[in-house]
């Protein structure tokens, strides 16, 4: 494979693509893919010209180039790309394959796919799997807090309310004004008959959002229910 790096095109092209003038940035490696068609890592920056440009069916045509033309290193993340590609379509049973695909590519760098999965899985219904997933994504990238809250979600609609309790409090640590984060933990204090830390949630998420019906109407059967 022939070295791009100092071919003027090349260069030109990379500083608009890091600009973000994919116009311009789309002109030049249209000229580079003339010159070298081959050349993986030029046709997967084709796609992500096009995906960028929001020109998704193109996106993917490329990004599937890049993988029959490829010797592996950029694989896992063509797959990982032709997934996102696919979930912004709506189309998740092909996203879903190309995420597992990107997962199974050797040098596959992007963690987020735990996301996507666990995102689509929850879209089929397939809540248990959604959990595995994202605890997946959890352990592999602790800083991704989204995760957490989406798991909460989840172990809340199952009953788990123990351990959905253990992950909100641990999203409210980093994102502590979130609202709808105090309103689920509420929800689950009430799961567990909690009902006076229940009722302190729901006053944060009032507090923070005035305009959560929900969380007012737990404060208000709350404050005039008999407790034993």
């Amino acid at each position: 494979m022939k070295d791009i790096k100092n071919d003027p095109a090349f260069v030109e092209g990379m500083e608009a693509f890091l600009m973000g003038d994919w116009s311009a940035a789309k002109d030049s490696f249209m000229q580079l893919e003339k010159h070298f068609p081959e050349n993986d890592h030029v046709i997967f920056i084709l796609g992500n010209i096009y995906y960028s440009l929001g020109v998704l069916d193109k996106s993917i045509e490329y990004y599937k180039k890049t993988i029959e033309i490829s010797d592996g290193d950029v694989c896992g993340n063509a797959y990982y790309k032709i997934g996102v590609s696919y979930f912004k379509m709506g189309k998740f049973t092909e996203a879903l394959q190309a995420f597992k695909q990107s997962i199974q590519a050797e040098k596959s760098q992007h963690v987020m796919v735990y996301y996507y999965l666990g995102l689509i899985s929850t879209h089929l219904g397939n809540d248990e799997q959604a959990i595995k997933y994202f605890d997946k994504l959890r352990l592999a990238s602790p800083q991704t807090k989204m995760a957490i809250f989406i798991e909460a979600q989840l172990k809340v609609k199952r009953h788990e309310f123990e351990t959905a309790i253990e992950l909100l409090l641990q999203f409210l640590e980093v994102s502590p004004e979130f609202a709808e984060a105090h309103h689920l933990l509420g929800a689950a204090y009430m799961g567990l008959y909690q009902n006076m830390k229940a009722l302190r949630c729901f006053r944060k998420a009032v507090e923070l959002n005035p305009a959560d019906k929900r969380s007012a109407m737990e404060i208000s059967r709350l404050s005039t229910t008999d407790w034993p």
